[in-house]
């Protein structure tokens, strides 16, 4: 077990009774002899002008004090996160991979939002606001809502910063774990039936306020420049599996299932697994734990897909992202996914109603919820995109690009994958000069280039 043990809530908390009996359980471990210390992090996520980065950098403030202090040694220290905590503290884990500091000795994502919440939207809604202001008046955190929305420029450069620093082996002093549950009732019991008015409160696949697949921290990110001579798509993922464990029959918050809430003893599930992780020493332990849950979310797996459509909590999510050479944004495009014999409807009927999402802020990422059973057994893909503008403007290059048998798929099951595509901006042609040339026709639409012509 490590010295220090660290808890770091989520968002909309306000006391620390968050953690529930989870520090006073594992406070018994260190009665009986295993001597560690806990210590309870508190921060104001629902101050409308705090973002993410600006909670990373205070965390580093309280950790560094703690530090020249002797009180806390980060390199002997599990830092535990609920929800939004799991993000802030990774960021705050690659500033100080930046700045060449030490890094904690485990890292556990407990119901982490690591790719996002697709409650962060009904946040943000004016329906939402009307709440805030007529029960409590208090503010609700716009800025940290807005890290949280899929495709949220905080959540892009965070998830490809920490693909690279983990391929380069910058986080390989950390044991990185993820939890998260899949019951997906839990806020319709606390809020009485309004999911019947706000799907986002029960989506099935999530813990009821985030995704299975939002949870782990095995992802991949998908790049796509179609303005190269020789587009092709580029795949960066992990080296090495991160351990990641679904809890059946948990979900994020309340007293009877919630992956901390509902922990009454030092036997019950949430409990028992983070301990287990918080014991691995070693690179053996961590693979021993890591191939024993993959064992348990396969089996977990194997019955779900025995289920609907409709039914079925084995899901993934795919982030689009659109944009122009020079990282200009594409908020009008319509991307189109199709099977090998371009056809829409076999992949059409995987993704899940109400979708797909755009991001609020940046309008260039829209995301797609899809089942992985239906939409993994049209593969291989097609992705289609074009840009949705009318002829006399700027002329946009579509993409058509056939996914490659090597690459089983955009997706895996309950894993987040993200796709960034260049499209080649075409405001400048060079063309051969031949006495079909139109010399006098002003533009635009600029002339299209030979290679054009079919």
């Amino acid at each position: 077990m490590p010295e220090n043990i660290v808890f770091v809530h989520g968002y909309s908390v306000r006391s620390l009774d968050a953690y529930g009996q989870v520090p006073r359980l594992l406070a018994t471990l260190s009665q009986s002899g295993q001597n560690f210390e806990i210590f309870l992090s508190a921060f104001d996520s629902l101050d409308d002008e705090i973002t993410c980065i600006e909670l990373a950098k205070a965390l580093e403030l309280r950790i560094s004090r703690l530090e020249a202090q002797n009180k806390l040694s980060v390199k002997n220290a599990a830092f535990v996160c609920h929800s939004t905590g799991a993000i802030v503290t990774r960021r705050w884990i690659l500033d100080r991979i930046a700045s060449k500091k030490d890094i904690p000795s485990h890292f556990v994502s407990m119901a982490g939002a690591n790719h996002g919440s697709t409650l962060a939207q009904l946040g943000r809604t004016q329906w939402a606001q009307f709440g805030k202001q007529v029960f409590d008046r208090s503010p609700s955190g716009q800025g940290v809502l807005t890290d949280l929305d899929y495709g949220s420029r905080f959540l892009l450069d965070l998830n490809r910063e920490w693909l690279k620093q983990e391929n380069n082996g910058f986080l390989s002093k950390t044991f990185c774990f993820s939890m998260v549950g899949d019951d997906n009732t839990a806020n319709e019991k606390m809020f009485g039936g309004a999911g019947a008015v706000f799907w986002q409160v029960r989506e099935i696949g999530s813990d009821s306020t985030v995704r299975i697949s939002g949870s782990n921290l095995n992802y991949r990110m998908l790049t796509f420049d179609g303005g190269s001579t020789s587009p092709q798509l580029e795949v960066l993922q992990l080296k090495s599996k991160v351990a990641h464990k679904i809890l059946p029959g948990v979900a994020h918050t309340g007293e009877e299932t919630g992956i901390f809430d509902s922990i009454k003893s030092l036997d019950d599930k949430p409990l028992k697994e983070l301990i287990t992780a918080l014991a691995v020493k070693s690179p053996q332990e961590y693979k021993d734990l890591s191939d024993r849950w993959d064992n348990e979310n396969n089996d977990w797996q194997s019955i779900q897909a025995n289920l609907s459509i409709d039914q079925s909590k084995c899901k993934s999510t795919i982030v689009f992202e659109a944009r122009l050479p020079f990282d200009k944004p594409v908020d009008d495009y319509v991307i189109t996914i199709l099977d090998e014999n371009s056809r829409a409807k076999t992949v059409s009927s995987s993704i899940m109603k109400n979708q797909p999402i755009q991001n609020n802020t940046n309008r260039s990422a829209v995301s797609f919820y899809v089942d992985y059973k239906t939409f993994s057994g049209a593969h291989p893909h097609i992705l289609n995109l074009e840009i949705d503008r009318s002829p006399e403007k700027i002329q946009y290059d579509p993409v058509n690009y056939k996914v490659p048998q090597v690459i089983e798929g955009l997706i895996m099951a309950n894993e987040f994958t993200y796709v960034a595509i260049t499209l080649d901006e075409a405001v400048f042609h060079v063309l051969n000069y031949a006495g079909s040339l139109d010399l006098k026709a002003q533009w635009p639409p600029l002339p299209k280039e030979q290679w054009w012509v079919e």
